[in-house]
């Protein structure tokens, strides 16, 4: 039997639910909530399509206690079109599943009718193949039945974000001609690049042959004139120099190499410096520990796949407890639950959650892959367990209370931090103290358990591990590394220099991950992080400041900037450190595919 029914406020004929006085309450009060704010149910008209007479009562009056004034509900295709002909509704719900017109039918005809309305899918059956299908046909979302109030309630926030994504996807999608051309100048500087390292290393290997043959000096002080050479960065940066001086780069990516790379030098050449960045931290409080509702899957932790925005921050929590157990810390270095919990609550309360990538989320993010690095990659064969500690704390505290702008940005405004940390690595340190303020009170104080020699090592670890996520060290660092891999042939355990630059190498590639994780991850992310570069951009306008590379709203160049940082400092990274963890190789793989755009393509 066909329900073809509606509400506006009194009952119609055909309408068979009766409210309770519960429901009549709850109604009244969501719709003068409604009425407050910019979102109003009263001029909405809802279109619901279902063979189900149950569905469509339980979807009738759901959308009632959420103060909707008008939902027709209809059991067929057919009457849904007719209905879409002759009125105007703002949303369209539609089982799969139907006789003689199924939903992806009554969607491709919707389309033909009215292109633009919202159209979410419904269906019983929990099956991803069959959501990729209903996204992939031009549905704006999936919706598992049998309907619940709360999946209702936000459904106009899921259809913005939808709608976002999608309008992304499609300007990736018209600007991949573009890309694919700039791939291939990036092909073409790879080579320029690989300079930077290799060229300096054959003039000294030259070099090495060279005073053998004719010095009457002993070999070992050859070899440790050669070897002093090799450990300065400026021998590198002659090539780099040439690199930036080519004509085939991009302007904007010019910039940006020097910004990242040498904030400082960069913002003497090009800015004026002027008031400092005005963002108070502000704390979101927690009362008590969160509790699970359901196990998670432990192993998932160690799965290149794990997406961090499937979870709540409730659930993320008890899951960095989780990585703790798993090497046994908090038993060998006898650390209170309480007290770690206290600590990790703090630091996730001073984590911006209004910044759209530095936020807790990213800390997480680069705690799990971290923990991935220790153990499916192998690395921690490489450190000991006083180590192993500094670097989850490291990857936890490692951009805590960050405001969303860079050190560059606070440079060229001569901030508070900057007066505070000289210059230096302000955000870095900035970091790390604000992470020893939080272990100050004694309810935070995780590392009670250790000796007096343990605190200061562990101290010391972590200030060394988080300083090196600054960008305007990292070719000293890498040339450090790569300085440490010709001179001592194998890595082992028993030299302190391989474990520290391996912490701080572990650290560096987890914090700038992103990029190899899954392909609809890694986007995520870079939309995140231009999101947060369009913030700073908008502060650097409003002070009258040139605005940074890729941080100007009104040039998106999401492909450009991702395929810089992929080539410039993600693949060199990860290549580097694939030399002692071979394990790795996996991740290169998927970061390799995202580079060339084959996930893209097939999607």
């Amino acid at each position: 039997m066909e329900s073809n029914s509606s509400f506006s406020g009194n009952k119609g004929p055909d309408d068979t639910e009766t409210l309770t006085p519960e429901d009549e309450e709850a109604a009244a009060q969501n719709a003068a909530r409604q009425r407050r704010g910019s979102f109003n149910p009263l001029d909405y008209r809802v279109l619901i399509v279902d063979d189900e007479a149950t569905t469509l009562a339980i979807a009738r009056k759901l959308f009632q206690r959420l103060g909707y004034s008008y939902v027709k509900t209809v059991s067929n295709g057919q009457a849904a079109l007719e209905e879409l002909q002759n009125g105007r509704f703002n949303l369209l719900m539609s089982d799969i599943h139907m006789p003689r017109m199924n939903g992806f039918e009554l969607l491709q005809e919707t389309r033909k009718v009215d292109r633009d309305i919202p159209v979410f899918m419904m269906s019983s059956t929990e099956d991803l193949d069959l959501v990729y299908r209903c996204l992939k046909q031009g549905a704006d979302h999936y919706v598992l039945k049998p309907l619940k109030e709360e999946q209702l309630k936000g459904i106009w926030q899921t259809l913005y974000k939808q709608r976002q994504e999608k309008k992304v996807l499609l300007e990736l999608e018209l600007q991949r001609s573009k890309a694919i051309r700039l791939e291939k100048v990036v092909a073409g500087l790879q080579e320029d690049v690989a300079q930077a390292i290799d060229v300096p290393l054959q003039l000294l290997t030259r070099q090495l042959e060279a005073m053998l043959n004719t010095s009457s000096l002993p070999a070992e002080v050859i070899l440790s004139t050669l070897l002093k050479q090799l450990s300065r960065v400026e021998l590198y940066q002659p090539a780099f120099n040439k690199l930036l001086a080519a004509n085939e780069l991009n302007p904007n990516t010019r910039q940006w190499l020097m910004t990242e790379l040498d904030p400082a030098n960069t913002y003497e050449r090009l800015y004026q410096p002027e008031a400092g960045v005005g963002r108070e931290l502000s704390e979101i409080h927690t009362q008590g520990w969160p509790k699970l509702d359901e196990i998670h899957e432990h192993n998932q932790l160690r799965s290149w796949d794990f997406d961090v925005w499937q979870y709540s921050e409730e659930k993320l929590l008890p899951m960095i407890v989780d990585m703790f157990n798993d090497f046994g810390l908090i038993e060998k270095f006898k650390i209170p639950e309480d007290k770690l919990h206290n600590f990790l609550m703090a630091v996730r309360n001073n984590y911006y959650r209004r910044n759209p990538y530095h936020c807790f989320r990213h800390a997480f993010d680069v705690t799990q892959t971290v923990y991935q690095l220790l153990t499916t990659v192998n690395a921690a064969e490489y450190l000991n367990y006083l180590e192993i500690l500094a670097l989850f704390v490291a990857a936890v505290v490692h951009d805590l209370g960050h405001p969303g702008v860079g050190n560059s940005f606070h440079y060229a405004t001569v901030s508070s931090l900057a007066l505070t940390y000289n210059d230096r690595s302000i955000l870095e340190n900035f970091h790390c103290a604000r992470a020893f303020q939080l272990l100050e009170d004694p309810e935070n104080d995780i590392f009670e358990g250790l000796t007096r020699e343990q605190r200061r090592d562990v101290r010391s670890h972590i200030i060394t591990a988080v300083l090196a996520t600054d960008l305007a060290h990292h070719h000293a660092i890498m040339a450090r590394f790569t300085t440490k891999l010709v001179t001592k042939g194998e890595w082992t355990k028993e030299d302190k220099e391989c474990r520290t630059l391996l912490l701080e190498m572990l650290l560096k590639c987890a914090d700038i991950s992103n990029p190899g994780k899954p392909f609809e991850s890694a986007q995520y992310w870079a939309k995140m992080v231009q999101e947060e570069f369009f913030f700073q951009g908008d502060m650097e306008l409003a002070k009258g400041m040139p605005v940074s590379p890729f941080m100007d709203r009104t040039t998106p160049q999401l492909p450009r900037m991702q395929l810089n940082f992929i080539e410039y400092l993600v693949i060199p990274l990860f290549d580097s450190v694939k030399k002692i963890l071979p394990k790795i190789e996996p991740f290169c793989n998927v970061l390799t595919d995202n580079r060339a755009g084959e996930t893209l393509e097939s999607d």
